[in-house]
């Protein structure tokens, strides 16, 4: 979380995703496995016992949509997090109004793929 007051927060360390309309503060349980499994056959990732995504790493980093950026502040913190000291955060619709475009990783894929169903946004 931000120490500035007034400033929005953001996913950090480990745990369960808010509910819906919560103050986000962690990353999907699981988060230290996910660069293991990117050297996996197949992955299924679960999301509150639900498959979030499945396939090879490949075909899950291919079929990935939108866009994440790398920021000091968030702009929507309700679709941010912290990755380490790193700020990130997920455009579905692929349109970052700020920050620089990076690349995701597994674990960047599966927490935005939780947010975005969080969020309620249409895959």
């Amino acid at each position: 979380m931000s120490s500035r007051p007034g400033a929005p927060s953001c996913w950090t360390g480990r745990g369960s995703l808010p509910p819906p309309g919560g103050s986000p503060r962690s990353c999907p349980g699981g988060c230290a496995y996910l660069d293991e499994a990117e050297r996996a056959a197949h992955l299924v990732v679960l999301d509150r016992g639900r498959v979030l995504v499945q396939g090879s790493y490949d075909q899950v980093r291919a079929g990935f949509a939108g866009a994440l950026t790398q920021a000091d502040q968030p702009v929507r913190a309700e679709w941010c997090w912290r990755r380490g000291r790193v700020l990130h955060e997920y455009w579905p619709l692929g349109d970052p109004s700020a920050g620089t475009t990076i690349a995701p990783d597994l674990e960047d894929i599966v927490i935005a793929l939780s947010l975005a169903r969080r969020n309620a946004v249409p895959s």
